[in-house]
């Protein structure tokens, strides 16, 4: 059939046709019948070295590529029409397509059509999925490379911090003989915490004393008060105890004094016992 022999010449000039013949009239700015000629200004990051490669550059490298491809295929269809139109038109007997065949194919395209914009769709979602994994690699490629300078400067501070810790010990004073003097930080911290709570013990000790002793001085006032009066009856027992000797002597003395002299001694022995004096 006219349909099999069309495939079977589209196969052999696909064969014969290369990438690199297609390539080279635009890589040489040559014009296509059917397109735009291509811009001599090709983008500079395209030309750049790999140790230069920045997410900008291969960005710019992508889209110059990717347009450049599209143009080689604009130009790999187009030839292979022509091959394929030359072929059945001088092929003997020529080659023929009838409206039913262009139908079916037209059908076959839409299909295939349909399949290729399917695969396009999920390879853009890959894409768009490598380029952010791409993005976070690249950040946590600037992160490790931060931190690897930063550890490389961490021996150099070291040595320092070093050099300035056995300075500071040279020129500190003379160990003191009290070992208290000579604790480090934190068993200077536990020590002084330790101090604190022994002087808020006596402090609380010493407020319990002195609310005692202003009891006892409270006491010892309210007993000095009731002592007054016993004073005065002891005062007069020993004036009255007094002028019963002075009577005794000149023999004029009665026996209710004796009686009242020998009871106001008796109170002041008893007064005496219960005040402690």
């Amino acid at each position: 059939m006219a349909s099999q022999s069309s495939f079977t010449a589209y196969s052999t000039i696909q064969k014969e046709l290369s990438i690199l013949s297609l390539a080279a009239p635009l890589l040489t700015n040559t014009p296509s019948p059917h397109h735009h000629n291509r811009h001599s200004n090709t983008s500079t990051s395209s030309v750049a070295s790999a140790d230069q490669a920045t997410p900008a550059s291969l960005i710019a490298d992508l889209i110059h590529y990717r347009d450049l491809f599209g143009k080689l295929r604009f130009s790999y269809v187009e030839q292979v029409t022509k091959e394929k139109f030359l072929r059945a038109i001088v092929a003997d007997p020529p080659e023929l397509v009838e409206a039913s065949e262009n139908v079916e194919l037209g059908e076959r395209l839409v299909g295939v059509k349909a399949a290729l914009k399917a695969q396009k769709e999920e390879v853009a979602v890959q894409v768009e999925a490598l380029e952010s994994e791409a993005r976070s690699l690249c950040e946590r490629y600037k992160f490790c490379q931060l931190q690897q300078a930063q550890l490389e400067t961490l021996p150099t501070e070291i040595a320092n911090l070093e050099s300035t810790l056995s300075s500071l010990q040279r020129s500190q004073g003379p160990v003191s003989a009290d070992p208290d003097l000579n604790l480090s930080f934190s068993a200077t911290q536990a020590l002084l915490s330790e101090r604190e709570a022994e002087a808020e013990a006596l402090g609380a000790q010493i407020a319990r004393l002195q609310t005692a002793i202003a009891d006892k001085d409270r006491r010892i006032r309210e007993e000095e008060s009731a002592m007054g009066p016993l004073e005065e009856r002891k005062q007069a027992a020993i004036d009255g105890a007094r002028r019963a000797r002075q009577r005794r002597e000149n023999g004029r003395l009665g026996d209710g004094l004796e009686e009242q002299g020998r009871w106001l001694r008796g109170v002041d022995t008893v007064m005496r016992g219960m005040l402690e004096v």
